[in-house]
């Protein structure tokens, strides 16, 4: 089933002539490249060994339908919320200015005129915000609900480098040093949802993971029964994640959109997070995704005895670790800006609390800048660094009884220390020890 030529029949591209033709669908790539080289640099010395890999996908998702606002409904012009023909089937949008209470606690408000609300009412901050949306698709243009063809490319751009070498020092004694690095990444944005609106509406992230290791290792033959291995290994995870929109903050910034008095960080740098509650039409949400930090770190020591006598395999040892994790819960000193807009605000009353039933509309609230939920985080720090050492005693002997019987008996001793952060900004709770304020 072609479910992209099912759905997108109506996804149209403009013509040098002005004509509109249907989007042809778009390409799908898959690129797989591999290599493998190895051999000695110094005979019977020095042995190398490198293999890497690329891999690269680009897509377009399947067409789906979004609702935005028609031409009309951004500059206040409601209208077509009315049913000329049958009253009963309008939404009429109020005035909230003219919100007054009576002597016996009932409340009144005056619906705008022919469900117009005049430009001069429009807030210049809900303008500029609006000024990136796109309009309804081709055909689409008076259509109020499902009146956008979402379509976006999707795709990765991986790799992956090994690198190994061996050094033979003497018969007994062999160095390894082994290395691998590689990057995720994806072409575009990160995506959370198949169906998204564009920069800077769009439900997706920027992200890039890197991760890099290097694992040093020595092997030393004591006797033939006796073997030493001793093993010392890094690796490192990096994955920054932003939200698309601070890339320019100048242009998408809830501070370029004509917001004052924000902190810094994503508040004043990203485009605001909008949600539309109610109405006759939902629209869909304007999404502003929290960037953040992630940076692990981990060291490993470890060294194994193995000693091999008649039946018995006999090993002992111990692991070391040195672990670090920097993580953050959103970038700078703030989360994005969160703004809610209730059609109650535009809607009518019916006594003394209750909203008058089919009244008031999401973005006819947006326009005017009712507000009805808007939220605002701060952060007391950006990063937070937890550290833990864990470490461990190790030993086992696997016994072959007879040719059909091996018992594998051993004992392991496991410390995990405290948790700490770096700057001593976390806590916890240790229930074996009384709280000193008691």
């Amino acid at each position: 089933f072609d479910s992209w030529n099912y759905f997108a029949k109506s996804l149209t591209v403009p013509t040098s002539a002005g004509t509109f033709v249907q989007q042809p669908k778009p390409a799908e790539h898959q690129t797989e490249l591999g290599f493998t080289f190895g051999g000695p640099i110094k005979k019977d010395k020095i042995f190398n060994f490198v293999s890497g890999e690329l891999y690269r996908y680009t897509a377009y998702v399947n067409p789906s339908l979004m609702t935005v606002p028609t031409e009309p409904m951004r500059g206040g012009n409601f209208s077509a919320l009315l049913d000329p023909n049958n009253a009963s089937k309008n939404y009429v949008i109020y005035d909230p200015s003219t919100l007054s209470l009576d002597s016996k606690g009932n409340y009144t408000v005056l619906p705008f005129a022919g469900n117009v609300i005049t430009k001069g009412r429009i807030s210049p901050i809900s303008t500029n915000m609006l000024q990136f949306l796109p309009m309804p698709s081709h055909g689409m243009e008076s259509q109020l609900k499902s009146n956008y063809l979402s379509s976006h490319q999707i795709g990765n751009d991986n790799y992956e480098v090994t690198d190994r070498f061996d050094y033979v020092v003497t018969p007994t004694q062999r160095i390894s040093l082994l290395g691998n690095m590689g990057k995720r990444g994806f072409i575009g944005y990160d995506y959370n949802k198949d169906t998204a609106l564009p920069l800077p509406y769009v439900n997706a992230i920027l992200v890039t993971q890197f991760m890099d290791s290097v694992i040093l290792e020595h092997t030393f033959i004591l006797t033939p029964n006796l073997v030493n291995q001793f093993k010392l290994g890094y690796v490192r995870m990096n994955g920054p994640t932003k939200n698309p929109s601070e890339q320019n903050p100048s242009k998408y910034g809830a501070t370029a959109m004509g917001i004052g008095n924000l902190p810094t960080g994503g508040a004043s740098d990203d485009f605001p997070a909008v949600t539309f509650s109610g109405g006759k039409y939902g629209y869909d949400t304007w999404y502003s995704p929290t960037g953040y930090k992630s940076a692990n770190n981990q060291i490993v020591l470890h060294d194994d005895v193995s000693w091999s006598h008649g039946r018995h395999l006999i090993s002992a040892g111990f692991d070391f670790a040195a672990i670090e994790k920097n993580a953050s819960s959103w970038l700078g000193n703030s989360a994005p800006l969160s703004l809610t807009y209730s059609s109650k605000v535009t809607s009518g009353f019916t006594g003394k609390s209750s909203n008058l039933s089919k009244s008031g509309d999401s973005l006819a609230t947006y326009l005017l800048g009712g507000l009805s939920d808007p939220s605002l985080t701060l952060a007391p720090y950006s990063t937070l660094g937890t550290r833990v050492k864990p470490f461990s005693f190790y030993g086992q002997d696997d016994w072959k009884v007879n040719p059909n019987l091996t018992l594998n008996v051993g004992l392991r001793w496991d410390i995990y220390p405290v948790v700490v952060e770096a700057q001593d900004r976390g806590s916890f709770m240790n229930p074996t020890i009384i709280n000193p304020i008691t």
